[in-house]
């Protein structure tokens, strides 16, 4: 499971989350991650563990709405499209971003 992922899903589920007002209820609700995109970017990045020639040590992904974007370093174009292609095939994902760059590409 990816670290980050799993942080987050801890800090919802023990509520580290400051109380708020009722006003500052819908800014909230914005911060908050959704359970099922959690459950996507868990999917994804096992997925990619899974593949062979595929460093994933670079790589984040982030999801919304079933939205997935990878960003990140991968170190061949192969590689490049190989992550999106996986993450585009797992189950509840409805769209791939991918933002990864080359080891060493500049994007400006």
């Amino acid at each position: 499971m990816n670290p980050k992922v799993l942080l987050i899903a801890i800090a919802l589920s023990v509520g580290i989350l400051p109380s708020v007002s009722f006003a500052d209820q819908s800014a909230l609700s914005r911060m908050m991650v959704d359970e099922s995109d959690i459950i996507i970017c868990n999917k994804v990045w096992d997925a990619l563990q899974a593949q062979k020639n595929l460093h994933i040590g670079e790589i984040q992904v982030t999801a919304f709405k079933g939205s997935v974007q990878l960003s990140g370093y991968v170190r061949s174009s192969d590689e490049l499209m190989k992550a999106a292609l996986v993450a585009q095939k797992v189950r509840g994902v409805a769209q791939v971003k991918n933002d990864l760059l080359l080891k060493g590409e500049i994007r400006v």
